[in-house]
Order: structure tokens, then sequence, then C-alpha cells
């Protein structure tokens, strides 16, 4: 069984708890913010093991597009600094009031989102209805 299989895909805060206690793995907690401005209050206080994700990293803002989507070789590397790689599950997450600001830009960033799952994930992974509000 792989850990995608295991780990929901939205990881409730207790379920984060037991994942950073249990035996290591390949998952890497980040804090996804816009700007290096943000990045004091990541230092004043964080989630266990959170790296901070600052999502203008290697964009180039214009007039027209002050956010950018970044320079795909820059990108990587700076995935790479962070140390994550593509075989590491990603937990974001953001200061938000609903949680889901900056961290849900920092999912479309990372490879595949909403349709990559549709075509990998078993089908009993994919979830209809109107879910739970968290």
């Amino acid at each position: 069984m792989t850990l995608t299989q295991i780990i929901s895909p939205l990881v409730s805060c207790q379920a984060l708890k037991h994942l950073l206690r249990a035996p290591p793995r390949q998952i890497t907690v980040l804090e996804a913010d816009i700007g290096k401005q943000c990045y004091s209050d990541f230092q004043a206080g964080h989630l266990p093991q959170a790296r901070y994700f600052d999502q203008l990293e290697c964009t180039t803002p214009t007039a027209f597009i002050p956010r950018g989507l970044p320079d795909m070789n820059c990108f990587e590397g700076y995935l790479t600094r962070l140390g994550i790689s593509n075989t590491h599950h990603i937990v974001l997450y953001d200061r938000s009031p609903t949680g889901f600001f900056a961290s849900g830009r920092a999912w479309c960033l990372l490879k595949g989102a909403f349709t990559e799952w549709q075509q990998r994930a078993p089908t009993d992974m994919i979830i209809k209805g109107d879910g739970k509000s968290v």
C-alpha cells in the first residue's frame, strides 16, 4: 500500500500530527504565502517541520500580471533547495482565515492538480457529493 492510498487528500490537524510523529516518510509540510514580507510571520511560529514556500520566488512581475507563473527551471531549483522531490507528498497550509488562499495557488503550481488525480487515483479515491465542511 502506498502513502497516497492511506492519506486523504485533505489532512486534518490530528492526522498531520500523527504523520509527523510516525516513522520517516516522504512528507513535506509547506507554509505557502505570497512574498518574502510574510516570512516574519513564519519565523514567529509555524507547524512542526514546515518550510516556508514563497510563491513569488522565480516569478517576474509585469504591469499586467504582478503574480505570474514561475520560470520552470528556477522553480524546480527552488523546490530542490527546499528539499522537495517528485517522490514527496506535500501538505500545504496558509494563514488566511479560510486556510486556502495562498495554499490554493501553491497547489495549482505543483504537478497535476485534480485532473491528474482523476486520471491516476483509484476510483474509490474520487469523492462525489457535498462532502464535509472542514
